[in-house]
């Protein structure tokens, strides 16, 4: 049996989930099941070994496959795994970067967040100055706290006096245009 392919992740933000679709190549597809798995890349290994389980997906008769899941799954990266109905398990398929985005990518190229993973020095560029504020989400979607409501087209964030722990935060930008855009942070001291 062919390992499933994951083809792309995104978040969707009214949901407030992870999306995660893939295919699978392989004889009556309908009958498999795929498990979904999220792994820490070390850069090792190119192909599975997931640590923690995520969701599992049940594909069509043409293979593809998609499955929600609650954000903030933890690890860099995500894998799969695809099972018969036999209980015959493929190989690991090969990792894929797992990040949040907006279902639409209307703004990720007006709002940049860098460095990323951040280490309590953040800056948030934002090309064009019509922002109504900035807010820190936590990996749950509860706010934290704004981080500006001014229009500045760089704002520098100084987050250590905040006292948050290492891991998964989300940046959620304002436009006076009322479109949102929620960008995943990574924290790491």
């Amino acid at each position: 049996m062919n390992y499933p392919v994951i083809t792309d992740n995104w978040f969707n933000p009214e949901l407030w989930v992870s999306v995660i679709e893939g295919q699978i190549d392989t004889e009556n597809p309908e009958t498999c099941i795929v498990e979904i798995l999220s792994l820490d890349f070390d850069g090792s290994i190119t192909h599975g070994q997931g640590k923690n389980y995520i969701a599992t997906a049940y594909p069509d008769e043409t293979g593809y496959l998609i499955v929600q899941c609650n954000d903030g799954i933890g690890g860099e990266m995500i894998t799969s795994v695809a099972i018969d109905e036999y209980g015959n398990t493929s190989e690991f398929s090969e990792n894929f970067n797992h990040y949040t985005k907006f279902e639409t990518q209307n703004l990720l190229s007006t709002v940049s967040i860098f460095p990323n993973p951040c280490n309590g020095k953040l800056n948030i560029q934002i090309q064009e100055n019509s922002f109504v504020k900035i807010e820190l989400l936590d990996y749950t979607g509860r706010k934290i706290t704004n981080l500006t409501d001014d229009n500045s087209s760089i704002v520098h964030c100084n987050l250590t006096k905040l006292n948050l722990s290492n891991g998964i935060f989300f940046i959620k930008t304002t436009l006076s245009s009322g479109e949102e855009d929620i960008q995943k942070l990574i924290i790491d001291y």
